[in-house]
């Protein structure tokens, strides 16, 4: 990650399909490369103090995904017991499936362990219960007793530009983290668009403790099929995920020019 920061200071879930990638390969291996990048960010994340911090992307570009991970992955490196929360999915048709709701006292059992290193926990909803993960009391008791073994909790809250499929709006995610990290691509999103994004976090946009540019180059064609699809598609996020999740895996589809 070519980029800028600043700072002012257990049991598996075979029966759901897997997370999406969010394009997080190519993502992940520019921040991986970028170690001394993650390291200024970590750190400014814990001079702050805050023990819930949510990662909003204010594009389409997969950054934010992949930075939440990075994050997690340095605190479990230091020893601190940290858990890497996924709200970014899309709604899941059946209802079934869903394991846990917030507030059921089900979520500390539907943890997984990341081979990374730290603790995963997604939050899958469907038509049904997707009003109950966007519950801020029910959010907030969540974090607070229910996870309340973990030294941080690094939530993925996704994108601002594609919050309508998403289980829970960036928006809502942000009122009920202490901090957020926000990131954006100087090629991916306009002025206007950042600042219209920027707006609809609210009040939370008091607890941002930092911002992230992820100066990229030209998006591979996997890329923006993904975000064309995740466009078109509004009202079948799940189809999109997965017809994304294929263009992602192609590797002549992922090749940069």
């Amino acid at each position: 990650m070519d980029g800028s920061t600043n700072f002012s200071m257990r049991q598996p879930q075979s029966d759901l399909p897997a997370p999406r990638p969010v394009h997080a390969a190519v993502r992940r291996a520019r921040l991986e490369a970028a170690s001394a990048e993650i390291e200024r960010i970590y750190l400014g994340m814990a001079v702050s103090r805050k023990r819930v911090v949510g990662v909003v992307d204010c594009g389409a570009t997969g950054t934010g995904t992949a930075l939440a991970q990075a994050l997690a992955e340095r605190g479990s490196a230091s020893g601190e017991p940290t858990l890497y929360l996924d709200l970014t999915q899309p709604l899941h048709p059946d209802g079934s499936r869903i394991h846990w709701i917030p507030g059921d006292g089900r979520g500390a059992r539907s943890i997984e362990p990341d081979a990374r290193g730290f603790d995963r926990l997604t939050g899958w909803a469907c038509p049904k219960t997707v009003m109950k993960f966007r519950n801020l009391g029910a959010l907030r008791q969540l974090l607070a007793e229910e996870l309340g073994q973990y030294h941080r909790i690094i939530v993925d809250a996704g994108s601002m530009m594609e919050d309508i499929g998403s289980v829970v709006p960036p928006g809502t995610v942000a009122q009920v983290c202490d901090g957020l990290i926000v990131t954006a691509s100087p090629n991916g999103i306009s002025a206007p668009a950042l600042k219209a994004a920027m707006a609809n976090l609210g009040a939370a946009r008091e607890s941002v403790i930092g911002a992230v540019l992820d100066d990229c180059d030209s998006p591979t064609v996997a890329e923006q099929l993904a975000t064309s699809l995740r466009r078109r598609l509004r009202r079948l996020p799940w189809l999109a995920a997965h017809l994304s999740a294929m263009a992602g895996r192609s590797g002549l589809l992922s090749q940069r020019v």
